[in-house]
């Protein structure tokens, strides 16, 4: 898919997808559970409920969440590195 080499925008939107496709699947096998039971219709219930949390969390992870998280992370672990290598 994406190469070592890639501009990082396409690293980072490849890494985000992965995440969502996973986050999704195991959030829909819950939701389904929680919401219609295992009944007959399980498949249908899933594949429907998929479709839907996959059309809402995409969007989100792309455009607020995965953005926010990088950077937050990236203020945490810079002051970190600053403060490591003023000391040593």
């Amino acid at each position: 898919m994406v190469k070592p080499g890639d501009r990082p925008i396409f690293i980072i939107f490849a890494i985000q997808i992965f995440t969502v496709v996973c986050q999704v699947a195991l959030a829909s096998i819950l939701g389904v559970y929680h919401g219609y039971g295992f009944t007959e219709q399980i498949i249908p219930n899933y594949l429907l409920t998929y479709c839907r949390n996959f059309i809402m969390v995409l969007p989100v992870q792309l455009f607020i969440a995965g953005p926010a998280a990088r950077w937050l992370f990236r203020h945490i672990f810079v002051g970190t590195q600053r403060s490591e290598a003023v000391q040593g």
